[in-house]
Formats: structure tokens, sequence, C-alpha cells
């Protein structure tokens, strides 16, 4: 979708049907203090349209900005810092939350982590693979959630396959997760009631 530019429209119809969704579930889980979160395209993140339909969108949807989490992946940011860091001061002032989406896949400079005003690091999911080894890039893992901890920031390990790499990520003070072991894909109705569940460590089955 995003090579010939349908990730614009399937972007927005995306948006506007999580902030629906959103509002659903904060009216009925009112004190669980959901926060969603929704994947920016590189082309929808520098599309010039962006904040205007944003604004639009969480108006109509009536969703509180708040508990929206865009997702930027850490490619859109290589290419022009300048022009993200200006874009990211922008969608803060629709007083949404902000993350870097797959950090580490690229190797972004770690500047950017100080000059952009996020509040989540994703950590790439090969990353997080190398939780349970040793060298380098285990090395390399605990010092950016450690880092993502000193900047103040919530640092989310994606790709969680095994209770070996969640207890490894554990212990390293990496306090969120994602990943198949946690939960596969579910429909929001499963979803709801996870949530209402309120933590978990096994994954529930994705029919029942």
């Amino acid at each position: 979708a995003e090579e010939p530019g349908l990730s614009i429209s399937l972007g927005r119809e995306t948006m506007e049907a999580v902030s629906k969704q959103l509002r659903s579930w904060t009216e009925a889980l009112p004190s669980i203090g959901l926060t969603l979160a929704i994947n920016l395209t590189q082309r929808q993140f520098h599309h010039p349209d962006l904040i205007a339909h944003i604004k639009k969108t969480l108006a109509a949807s009536g969703a509180d900005p708040a508990q929206l989490l865009f997702e930027v992946e850490e490619s859109a940011l290589s290419e022009n810092p300048g022009a993200a860091l200006a874009i990211f001061e922008r969608l803060l002032g629709c007083n949404v939350r902000l993350a870097i989406d797959n950090f580490g896949s690229g190797l972004a400079p770690l500047n950017q982590l100080v000059r952009l005003p996020i509040d989540v690091l994703k950590l790439d999911p090969m990353l997080t693979q190398s939780a349970t080894q040793t060298g380098r890039q285990v090395a390399v893992l605990e010092s950016l959630i450690q880092l993502g901890l000193k900047l103040g920031v919530q640092v989310v390990a994606q790709g969680i396959e095994s209770p070996e790499q969640l207890d490894a990520l554990i212990r390293m003070g990496c306090e969120l997760g994602q990943g198949l072991l946690l939960s596969p894909a579910l429909q929001p109705s499963q979803a709801q009631q996870l949530a209402e569940q309120g933590c978990w460590k096994i994954a529930p089955e994705a029919g029942s």
C-alpha cells in the first residue's frame, strides 16, 4: 500500500476507526487508562495534511488525544532529521503521544532520542531476539533499555516469543513488551476482554 500511495487513504480510514474504538473502550473501561497505538507510514508522516486530519478525526470521534500513541518508523526519521523534528513538534500540538517504532533496525543516530519529543521507544524485534544471547548485540539491547529509562521514555521490547526472552528483558529493566508470547492479534471484543483482566504473561488463544 505504501509504494502506490494507497497508505494515505488507508491510513486515514484506520485513524478514524482507531479513534472511534478508543472512545468506545474508554467508555467501557473508564478506570484502566488505555493507550491505543497507531502506526504512521513514512508517506503519512510527511504528508502536508497529516495534522489537519488528526485534529478533524479527534474532534469527530471525541477520543482523548492523550490516550492515542502515534508510532513512527525509525526509517522515517533518518533522511531529514530536522524536518522530522518539526513534524513531531506539530504532532505534540495535537496533545497526542509519540513513539519511535523499530528503533535499532536502521541504526539511526542516538542523538535523535535526545532531540525528539517522544514518549515511547519501541525496540526492533531483532534486538529482542538477542535477549537470551551473549556478546555485543545483547550489550546493545541492554544499553538501549537503560538509555531509554534514563531519558524518561517508556521502552517496549517488540517480538517477544519465549519465556526466556521475557525473563531476560525483565532482568534488564524493560517494563513493557509485545509479541506472540503475550498475545496474538485479536478482534476488538477479545482485546477488551484481555484488557479487563488487568495484566497477563501467557497468550490467550486467538479463538477463545
